[in-house]
């Protein structure tokens, strides 16, 4: 059977002292990517887990990380591991602008 895979992504916010603190934290969880982070207590993720039960476990504790004052969801995907695989097959192929962009060099 094919796995059920939740990406999703968060707006995390904590106290702005507690920044450098909640970062390594965040580091520890293995299904969490920062994306973006701003000194001042902001944080963009993604998750990417195996089931609801373990993405909202995940959700409950980075907001029980001291210092985090919430962590928001704000995009939700469920996939299938082919999905995804396909996806990723696809990502790898060259955007039309990389095409264009390298056929205009080489007409040069």
């Amino acid at each position: 059977m094919n796995k059920e895979i939740h990406i999703s992504s968060l707006i995390i916010q904590c106290m702005a002292e507690s920044f450098d603190s909640v970062q390594a934290v965040l580091q520890l969880f293995p299904q969490v990517e920062i994306h973006a982070e701003e000194k001042i207590g902001k944080f963009i993720v993604t998750l990417e887990t195996e089931g609801s039960k373990k993405m909202m476990s995940v959700i409950e504790d980075i907001n029980k990380i001291p210092g985090v004052l919430n962590a928001a969801m704000v995009y939700h995907e469920i996939s299938s591991e082919d999905e995804l695989e396909e996806k990723q097959d696809l990502e790898s192929l060259p955007t039309m602008a990389q095409v264009n962009k390298e056929s205009i060099t080489l007409n040069k």
